[in-house]
């Protein structure tokens, strides 16, 4: 049961990675972008049950290095957010 759980909380960290890159890559937005980029990944994670459980200052510091170098790449996210992301005990309600 518990890789079923793994390779579904895996493939939900790809989907994560690839909306956070699209969206800070492609700059829908005017201005805006990198910081839309989380706030949308962080609230996609939310609705499918679980959580990014880096502390703000990390996270912080995680964004703003990828601001300073302009580079999203989706290995990279997805390293990062494979390293903080936990299923949730309480999801958002659907």
């Amino acid at each position: 049961m518990q890789a079923l759980v793994d390779e579904a909380l895996s493939d939900l960290i790809e989907e994560a990675a690839a909306l956070w890159e699209s969206l800070a890559q492609n700059r829908p937005f005017v201005d805006g972008n990198k910081h839309t980029a989380f706030a949308v990944t962080y609230t996609f994670l939310a609705i499918n049950g679980t959580r990014i459980t880096a502390d703000a200052e990390d996270t912080y510091a995680f964004i703003t290095g990828l601001s300073e170098t302009d580079i999203h790449s989706l290995d990279q996210l997805a390293v990062w957010l494979r390293a903080n992301v936990s299923v949730d005990p309480q999801p958002a309600p659907k």
